[in-house]
């Protein structure tokens, strides 16, 4: 079930190219939905922003710098402190003092879950917009954050979405911009100490000085035989439009290609590629969001199974459910618990959270699954408001 690393004929390559294209529009609208939904919860000033500077919907290569936009200073926020962080959480990561990052869509905001469980801003003062960089994180504005990563140096870098920018928060919590990118969607850190992107053209690598170098991207894919998929003929070209991201420590990188679904285990080098499961784990329902994916210290990948409700585990690319959600199964959780972000501790532990879909109840919760498989509740959050109908 090896992707070919081969070298595509023409024909081959406008076939790749066109279906790229499809799920690239594919990727555009659903983030344009995604930018309506939060400016109904904060307000249309958001929507307008966003499109005022052109980042809605737009995609562009990340092969070079973009012109950087004005500097503007933002007003620091009354308080660093918050009684839960989640509205509408998606990615997670390990803080360096073991606490829990979480990415929150709905206020634009990086919050940290403590050791001791009190919640704290690491970055955003809760207005989506562009404002803050070579300031306090705390005071700065991001605009639809959807990634997270930690560096060896205790880091914590954000993909900007609607910014189109990667922005770093230093361990004295200062904020800047370290790397211009289309579309960044999702983040990871490799075992040494690389910076990968997931945006609207590929996967990237983000070098020391911030440029950005393109490591996979079509048409370097083909259809694996066996894959269930919207294509079935294997050895086909497909597009490659991934969605989520996690570096193993033996440097192999796992990436969630949105449509067709599939989970793709990628060597260092991003040149050749095997499928990760099976048909009879990945039917055609499976889908992994963009903070779906995270390595685990023994190895592994530890999978948000979106599609499937269902906590899984990679290893090398044989797929094993680690745990299946059911109907009102998670205390506090209406619906089946349908996991989003994930994050794996050092000491075994992973965190969990969901964005609320679970089955239409609307309710945000994060979680903690220890090494023994017992589940505890961390938080249960309240959903922002429905815009009126």
């Amino acid at each position: 079930m090896t992707l070919l690393d081969q070298r595509p004929t023409e024909s081959d390559d406008r076939q790749a190219q066109a279906l790229f294209e499809e799920a690239r529009q594919r990727r555009q609208r659903r983030w344009l939905l995604t930018g309506i939904t939060v400016s109904a919860v904060l307000g249309a000033a958001v929507l307008v922003l966003a499109i005022s500077h052109g980042y809605v919907g737009k995609a562009q290569s990340s092969g070079g710098h973009r012109r950087p936009l004005p500097h503007v200073a933002a007003p620091t926020p009354d308080t660093a402190t918050v009684t839960s962080a989640l509205k509408g959480p998606e990615a997670l990561a390990i803080a360096p003092n073991g606490g829990v990052l979480i990415d929150d869509q709905a206020t634009s905001q990086i919050v940290e879950r403590e050791p001791n469980g009190s919640f704290r801003v690491i970055a955003g003062n809760g207005h989506a917009g562009f404002a803050g960089d070579r300031g306090p994180a705390i005071a700065a504005e991001l605009n639809l954050p959807v990634g997270l990563a930690v560096g060896p140096d205790g880091t914590v870098y954000v993909a900007d979405l609607n910014n189109d920018r990667i922005r770093a928060v230093s361990p004295n919590g200062t904020i800047s911009t370290v790397a211009y990118v289309s579309q960044p969607s999702a983040l990871a850190v490799g075992p040494t100490g690389t910076l990968y992107v997931v945006d609207g053209v590929g996967v990237q690598t983000v070098g020391p000085n911030g440029t950005v170098s393109t490591l996979i991207a079509p048409p370097t894919t083909t259809l694996p035989e066996g894959m269930a998929s919207d294509i079935s003929v294997a050895g086909a070209s497909f597009a490659f439009d991934p969605d989520a991201i996690a570096v193993s420590s033996a440097g192999d990188l796992y990436v969630a290609n949105f449509s067709p679904k599939a989970l793709l285990r990628f060597a260092p080098n991003g040149g050749s590629a095997t499928l990760v499961g099976s048909t009879s784990v990945y039917a055609g329902q499976t889908y992994v969001t963009r903070a779906g994916l995270d390595a685990a210290p023994d190895g592994s990948i530890v999978v948000a199974n979106y599609g499937t409700f269902a906590l899984d585990r990679a290893t090398g690319s044989a797929l094993s459910v680690i745990r299946a959600f059911s109907l009102d199964s998670v205390p506090g959780v209406q619906g089946a618990f349908r996991p989003s972000g994930v994050a794996a501790a050092p000491n075994g532990q992973i965190y969990v959270d969901t964005d609320g879909e679970n089955g239409g109840t609307n309710t945000p919760a994060l979680i903690a699954i220890d090494p023994d498989g017992k589940t505890n509740v961390l938080d249960v959050g309240s959903p922002p408001p429905r815009p009126n109908r």
